[in-house]
């Protein structure tokens, strides 16, 4: 029993023998204290061990019982030796220090008396770990997942990998030991946080403070906040620690009380002043906000205001402050100015003749993407203008030089932009291999690539069956056949950048182009498409998507529409921001080149962007009425699907119809006080005929006298409350006529119902 005391032997319950076991723990000590080996326990080491257990166990002792205790106390939470040794020297005795205070013992010295051991020893110190099953492991998992750690469904009773990871980033995030161990400091903290006075039920004048906080970082808009945390509060502590990169669980706890501190004690805000403050108001100045002196080291009401703006601007909390998401922001931004370069060059010729030059080609530019909506000047005008789309913006990627890597990974393409993109998935290596060969960002083919595609699911996308001679096999439905091993099917050709796929023939010109060039999977699409696209705009010089789209260089040397990717005007709009929404915020920190265009005389910014080109080439009488046929239509703000929308119309709804569009087919309705467009496929025409024949009399009443003549002119018929055409029957000079009651210039007339056809 002395030797297990002292460290040498961990018997439970000893017997009397003395066996090989104990001839080998006798050796230990022996061999530890520097005496003859034999295994033979002779009156020396009697006295020697009696000496040991006299010994105060505390700094300076070298003994094994230290290492067990010091193991024990890595397991509790309080060290964290990965091999401790059986020395008792100052670190250890710092860790018993904060062991003994922690559990308020009567000695907080670093000597491990009796009473020390006890407690480290004491059955209330039960440590879990990877392998252990308990239910007091699933009520643990529960808690970690209320605190937002986790999100176990229905835990198990098991401490898993799983769980050890979790309890390490618990521990971590607390700044505990992590160990991954569920041991009673880390028990202690998720208790001391479930049961945190400053969360969802509580009221005191302390929440009332934190609000108050709360609100002066831009969180919340209360004017006098009471004191109780309720539903609201903790929605906006829950917005606070999501924006601050905390575990969100709507408590504050402690680490969200010490970040509300450090950004409410930020220098950079108001009335604080120091060289640091004049160095990050110089970063912003050169950035272009430049409300305040930046050579000055004041925070003042003018400063605040260039902070509001910044980060109104960049979709941050608003709160004037310099606080730590702001300051970040800054400073990448800033860094982003030293790493990339902005160029600009300019094209000689006037901004107004490049513009007028777009109306010139026999394909006029289009509104949409699909080609059935001509556009207006004034789109063009804006989307051909540079100034409208400001460094920053998403819009500002379509001045991005595209001829330089991104050196991205293939595995990071597919996982990250390509996941779910149809045919497109997994094909992260076929694009790197397509940037390399043909000097392509990466990043630009698979924008591109995802919008012509949309995102990877078109026709040519999803791949077409042609026979031997490249002629597109369908069944006996119409439907494409896509299967290679159909008898009809010779190959399977692929189109992923919409090369020959124009307005009138899309399908079946894309699909001539790619199997004149062998495209017989997704792979082989991306990459020879990917050699056009190089061939044909960047290796020219149309080395961005704006010169792809409006080729200035050409346009200003010959005086001509030059070479034009797309008729879209918003073509590299869309592709700019599809690069945008791939990249995020981390498309600031890349090192990337811009080349911007400046025509002659080119116009300001516009204040606002132009209205949807529409037109009504079918104008209708007033009063005519429809009703809606389908579950739910669609309301746009122009004659087809690519516009947006303005809402939605209920099946059974009456809409007031003013006019067609003869290329489309849509109606110009009105409902519920807003004007648009829908589909005439799903609305149901109640009143609108058409006067057969020309001079035919209308009356002041059925068979009455003549009022006026119509000459094959569309007239609205009145209806009664059930959409029923309002009629009298009425004799005419010895002819029975059925008279329908018809609306002219405002005023309710009678025509006799031979004379009338519905449109």
């Amino acid at each position: 029993l002395d030797l297990v005391d002292l460290g040498f032997a961990d018997w439970e319950d000893p017997a009397e023998n003395f066996g090989p076991e104990t001839h080998n723990v006798v050796r230990h000590f022996q061999d530890f204290y520097g005496y003859h080996v034999n295994g033979i326990v002779d009156q020396q080491m009697l006295e020697r061990i009696e000496e040991e257990l006299g010994k105060e166990v505390s700094r300076g002792l070298n003994r094994p019982d230290v290492e067990r205790f010091k193991l024990k106390l890595v397991d509790l939470g309080f060290a964290d030796w990965s091999s401790p040794s059986t020395n008792f020297g100052p670190e250890t005795e710092e860790r018993v220090i904060a062991f003994q205070e922690y559990y308020d013992m009567n000695r907080t010295d670093g000597v491990v008396d009796e009473e020390t051991l006890d407690k480290i020893n004491g059955d209330h110190n039960k440590v879990y770990e990877n392998g252990d099953r308990s239910d007091s492991i699933q009520d643990f998992k529960l808690d970690l997942v209320d605190l937002g750690f986790a999100e176990w469904e229905d835990p198990t009773t098991f401490y898993g990998n799983e769980t050890e990871r979790t309890v390490r980033l618990f521990q971590g995030y607390y700044g505990l030991v992590e160990n991954g161990k569920m041991n009673p400091i880390t028990l202690d903290m998720v208790d001391s946080i479930l049961n945190s006075p400053y969360q969802r039920g509580n009221s005191s004048d302390e929440i009332r403070e934190i609000k108050l906080d709360i609100v002066k970082l831009g969180f919340a808009d209360w004017d006098d906040p009471v004191n109780n945390f309720g539903p609201e509060t903790e929605e906006s502590v829950k917005h606070l620690q999501d924006y601050y990169g905390l575990i969100v669980n709507g408590i504050v706890d402690p680490v969200t009380l010490e970040k509300i501190n450090q950004n409410l004690n930020t220098i950079y805000q108001n009335g604080n002043s120091g060289p640091e403050i004049a160095e990050l108001k110089s970063k912003l100045y050169s950035l272009g906000y430049t409300g305040f002196n930046p050579n000055l080291e004041n925070f003042g009401s003018n400063t605040e205001s260039v902070f509001r703006e910044f980060q109104e601007d960049h979709n941050l909390v608003i709160n004037g402050m310099g606080d730590q998401v702001t300051v970040q922001l800054i400073e990448e931004l800033y860094k982003m100015l030293d790493e990339q370069t902005i160029i600009t060059t300019n094209y000689d010729i006037s901004f107004d003749s490049a513009v007028d030059i777009q109306f010139s080609a026999s394909t006029p530019p289009k509104y949409d993407g699909a080609g059935a909506i001509n556009a207006d000047e004034d789109n063009v005008r804006y989307y051909m203008n540079p100034e409208n789309f400001p460094e920053g913006s998403p819009e500002f990627l379509q001045f991005l030089l595209l001829d330089e890597s991104a050196n991205v990974s293939a595995t990071e393409l597919d996982s990250r932009f390509l996941d779910g993109a149809g045919s497109l998935e997994g094909t992260g290596s076929a694009f790197i291999e397509a940037g390399e060969e043909y000097s392509i960002n990466e990043l630009y083919l698979i924008a591109h690539a995802l919008h012509e595609t949309s995102h990877g699911h078109s026709t040519l996308a999803a791949g077409v069956g042609v026979d031997e001679s490249g002629e597109i096999q369908r069944d006996s439905n119409d439907n494409i056949i896509r299967d290679i091993n159909h008898s009809d099917v010779e190959h399977v050709v692929y189109n992923m950048y919409g090369y020959g796929a124009f307005d009138d023939r899309p399908t079946e010109g894309g699909v001539e182009f790619a199997f004149d060039r062998e495209w017989f999977s997704p792979e082989e699409a991306v990459i020879g498409g990917a050699e056009r696209i190089a061939s044909n705009y960047i290796s020219r010089g149309q080395n961005t998507l704006f010169k792809m789209k409006w080729d200035p260089e050409y346009t200003a040397n010959n005086n001509s529409l030059g070479r034009q990717y797309a008729t879209h005007i918003m073509w590299a709009e869309i592709q700019a921001r599809m690069l945008y929404n791939m990249l995020g915020d981390e498309v600031y920190s890349m090192p990337l080149n811009y080349d911007v265009p400046q025509y002659n005389n080119q116009p300001g910014p516009d204040s606002s962007k132009p209205p949807a080109p529409t037109s009504v080439d079918e104008t209708y009488p007033e009063g005519v009425i429809g009703l809606v046929t389908a579950s739910s239509l669609n309301f746009r703000e122009g004659p087809s699907t690519s516009y947006d929308t303005i809402g939605s119309i209920p099946n059974g709804a009456e809409v007031q119809i003013a006019g067609r569009d003869g290329d489309t087919g849509w109606y110009n309705v009105t409902y519920d006080g807003d004007t648009g467009w829908v589909s005439d496929d799903h609305v149901d025409v109640q009143n609108l005929y058409r006067v057969t024949g020309s001079n035919v009399n209308y009356r002041n009443s059925p068979a009455g006298n003549i009022s006026g003549s119509l000459s094959n002119e569309l007239i609205a018929l009145s209806l009664d409350s059930d959409y029923n055409i309002v009629s009298e029957d009425a004799e005419l000079n010895g002819v029975d006529y059925t008279w329908y009651r018809i609306n002219v210039d405002g005023n309710d007339y009678w025509l006799a119902n031979s004379f009338l056809e519905k449109e």
